[in-house]
């Protein structure tokens, strides 16, 4: 039914927010302990690039909420 699915979809939802943030978390705890972004990226999936991006955008937000 209907509901069964969308109780399916929310829970997965959950899941994927979850472990999104623990595998953001492990990036900037790897950016924090400067291993390099070539070792994040292949560690990760992601290029590069991506990893740099992720590491700014954590950089802007702690800016922010420190003022």
């Amino acid at each position: 039914s209907m509901t069964d699915h969308s109780e399916a979809v929310r829970q997965a939802r959950a899941t994927y927010d979850a472990a999104r943030k623990a595998l953001y978390d492990a990036i900037h705890a790897a950016i924090d302990a400067k291993v390099g972004p070539s070792q994040i990226a292949r560690d990760s999936n992601f290029t590069r690039e991506y990893i740099t991006k992720i590491g700014k955008a954590e950089e802007a937000r702690r800016k922010a909420e420190q003022s």
